[in-house]
């Protein structure tokens, strides 16, 4: 995960098929090179600002993140 709000990976696993997948990823409240920068937004609060229809320009702008 490499956007600009995206949480840095700290470590991720699954050997085999029966084990279950997990990752560890630490939040991201603020841009590391911009301390004074805006927190992260927030996906529920999108969401609900959208009342869950997220304009295709955000919702790709989101996923390209």
């Amino acid at each position: 995960m490499c956007g600009a709000y995206a949480p840095a990976l700290l470590d991720a696993q699954a050997h085999t098929a029966e084990e279950l997948p997990w990752i560890a990823a630490s939040c991201i409240h603020r841009r590391t090179d911009d301390p004074t920068s805006a927190p992260a937004p927030n996906l529920r609060a999108i969401l609900n600002e959208h009342c869950g229809a997220v304009p295709e320009d955000l919702f790709l702008r989101i996923g390209r993140g």
